[in-house]
């Protein structure tokens, strides 16, 4: 499946903008102004994000088997990583399974994203 990268709100956005002025590497900068066209963030966007992951990696939150929002930042993360690993199916190939399994006939019923 195609996943398209959505922003992921861990909290409210603060009410209050501040500035923070960080010195990388030019390649560091390059590399996530790339990341950065790809998702369709700006930079600002994506580091904000990038920063507000790590901080949930680091909270007591993230490392409580019963929070749902772990579990759902897990599963983004996994599905995430797939993506980046290419172990990703298209919904074509979703389809022709669909039709050797059910037959043709029988996926007929079944929702087109053509």
């Amino acid at each position: 499946m195609n996943a398209l990268l959505e922003r992921i709100d861990f909290s409210p956005y603060m009410s209050k903008l501040s500035a923070l002025t960080v010195h990388i590497a030019a390649e560091l900068k390059s590399e996530l102004e790339e990341r950065a066209r790809r998702a369709r963030f700006t930079v600002d966007e994506l580091v904000e994000q990038m920063i507000r992951a790590a901080l949930f990696r680091s909270s007591a939150e993230y490392h409580d088997p019963s929070s749902e929002r772990a579990k759902e930042f897990r599963m983004i993360e996994a599905g995430l990583a797939e993506i980046h690993r290419g172990e990703t199916v298209s919904w074509e190939d979703v389809e022709k399974s669909l039709d050797q399994l059910l037959g043709a006939a029988g996926s007929e019923d079944l929702p087109s994203k053509r």
